[in-house]
């Protein structure tokens, strides 16, 4: 993670309870519209990274798409 955004929002992506969680609390950051991609890069490197493939990263990206 480069930026401190990316590092921010991967903190939220991994401690949180549930993809419910994450995606309120990555809304709660309040942030711009060229930020948000940030969030987009952070959950496929991060499902990228996963040896075993994650449903958690489709949920949660889901639950990103459904409430935007």
């Amino acid at each position: 993670m480069v930026t401190e955004t990316r590092k921010r929002i991967f903190m939220i992506v991994m401690s949180s309870e549930d993809c419910v969680d994450a995606a309120s609390k990555l809304l709660q950051m309040k942030l711009n519209k060229n930020k948000l991609k940030e969030i987009a890069v952070v959950i496929v490197e991060c499902a990228g990274n996963e040896k075993v493939f994650n449903k958690y990263y489709v949920y949660l990206a889901e639950k990103l798409i459904q409430i935007n």
